[in-house]
């Protein structure tokens, strides 16, 4: 929608225009004293650029810096330009209608943590019961209990009255709702979906220092680079288990918006890992009848295990497990666990599916929480800064599901993670314990898998790479 900003046009009455003129410096020059002589100064040289600065300046010299650009203090003073009369003006009683102002506000804002809708509009400059109305009008399209911190809002008023017109809300990079005022006075609304092009994208690197370097330098997104190592996690240590020289290729899905921009990420379909000139290869497929999709070797074993290796991205492991002189004790003592120091704020994930048995304070232990996975191994969280809301005794969770946050509480000299695994409730080291593993596929499943994987080799082979290539017509039949 075009949005005017542009100054009224009055037609065949310039004095006014002057006096209009006359009026608004008068009043911001009011404002300006009230505020400071400083701000005052500004406003006596009587152009546009002067009142243009003097705005600035008024919202310098305010308690919030902003006095001026509020939508409720513009609204406020532009109430008062209306009113106020020069001496020797004309006014509507002598028959001369002051001219309205014509065109759009626009206002931009997001939603923020703890927001209800209709706060968030009243923040916006709505009145609350313009506010309570939009934001049922809007309750209609969308379920206003998912709101999300950082989603994106507009609203419309209508300069001649500052009444609000229109509402939009972004939900995500596909869907759009919004509502508009009727001439009736009734908000009514209706979607918008964007719609972006499917392209395959094969990237490959070769690591000098670190994987998530190397995957920068080819290009890959984060969300995309974060997926990776959790596909390799249950097999690899990323501190230890890379080495200079080790390289990786994958595909994955990219999806572009009109102006060929990349607008989100999909699947990663396939990634190879080579370690020491040994390669380690996974197909994403969805087995028919399983809830979710996995990712399978070129034999049909999941590469998913009962526990990740590690709970955390991008953290090394500053103490491992085993003897050592505790750092705040000072004598030697069994380390029970891993640590992994990690700047305070990192995610944790839980390292398996299972049902969380302890989350609280811990002693030395700080924030902790203590997931079940099942009759044998149990995993441990400690010296947290904040757990994942939401989160209790007995809730139940997925493993890569982010279940708090690094920090430093308790007996910790800086915000890391120690994580423990436990073995009928015994402490074992998580680096060198053999952990079950996923499915291995057979029968109908296996040879389904096997012609899924033999249409996307071939396809991946047609690709060039580093070079994203729309897919168009036939294309390989990959999982929901």
């Amino acid at each position: 929608m075009m949005i005017d900003e542009g100054e009224p046009m009055i037609a065949d009455e310039p004095s006014y225009g002057r006096r209009s003129k006359q009026r608004r410096l008068l009043v911001v020059t009011i404002v300006a004293l009230a505020l400071g002589s400083g701000a005052a100064a500004l406003f006596l040289s009587g152009d546009d650029d002067g009142l243009n600065l003097a705005t600035a300046a008024v919202g310098d010299h305010g308690t919030d810096g902003n006095v001026l650009l509020t939508p409720r203090r513009e609204r406020d003073v532009d109430a008062l330009f209306r009113d106020t009369v020069l001496p020797g003006e004309p006014d509507a009683q002598d028959g001369i209608e002051p001219a309205a102002e014509t065109g759009q506000r626009l206002v931009e804002t997001i939603i923020k943590s703890g927001d209800t809708l209709a706060r968030a509009l009243g923040d916006a400059g709505a009145d609350n019961l313009t506010a309570h109305n939009a934001a049922k009008a809007l309750g209609k399209l969308t379920d206003l209990r998912r709101l999300k911190p950082g989603m994106e809002l507009s609203l419309i008023f209508e300069r001649a009255d500052d009444r609000l017109s229109e509402v939009r809300l972004k939900e995500s990079i596909e869907r759009t709702v919004y509502i508009r005022l009727t001439d009736e006075g009734r908000f009514e609304g209706a979607e918008e979906k964007a719609t972006f092009r499917r392209e395959l994208n094969r990237a490959r690197g070769t690591i000098d220092a670190s994987l998530f370097l190397a995957a920068g330098r080819a290009g890959l997104e984060h969300q995309v680079t974060a997926e990776l190592i959790r596909m390799f996690s249950f097999d690899v240590d990323f501190q230890r288990g890379i080495h200079p020289g080790d390289s990786f290729e994958l595909t994955y899905e990219r999806f572009m918006d009109d102006e060929n921009r990349v607008a989100k990420t999909g699947r990663i379909l396939k990634a190879t890992l080579v370690r020491k000139n040994k390669p380690l290869t996974y197909y994403r497929f969805h087995p028919k009848g399983a809830i979710h999709p996995d990712y399978f070797d070129a034999k049909g074993q999941s590469a998913r295990k009962t526990l990740m290796q590690t709970p955390i991205d991008g953290a090394r492991i500053s103490s491992g497990f085993g003897k050592r002189r505790h750092p705040i004790q000072g004598f030697v003592r069994k380390h029970k666990g891993v640590d992994f120091a990690a700047r305070s704020g990192t995610p944790i994930m839980a390292a398996g599916d299972g049902v969380i048995e302890a989350l609280g304070r811990n002693g030395g232990y700080g924030r902790y929480i203590r997931i079940r996975h099942n009759g044998t191994f149990k995993t441990a969280y400690a010296h947290m800064r904040a757990y994942r809301r939401g989160l209790k005794r007995g809730s139940a969770v997925k493993q890569g599901q982010i279940i708090g946050y690094v920090g430093t509480s308790g007996a910790s000299t800086g915000p890391h993670l120690h994580y423990e695994v436990l073995k009928n409730n015994t402490q074992v080291n998580p680096r060198s314990i053999k952990l079950p593993t996923g499915i291995k596929l057979s029968g109908k499943q296996l040879a389904a898998f096997e012609g899924h994987r033999t249409k996307l080799d071939t396809t991946i082979a047609a690709l060039p790479v580093n070079t994203p290539t729309e897919i168009a017509g036939a294309e390989p039949q990959v999982d929901d």
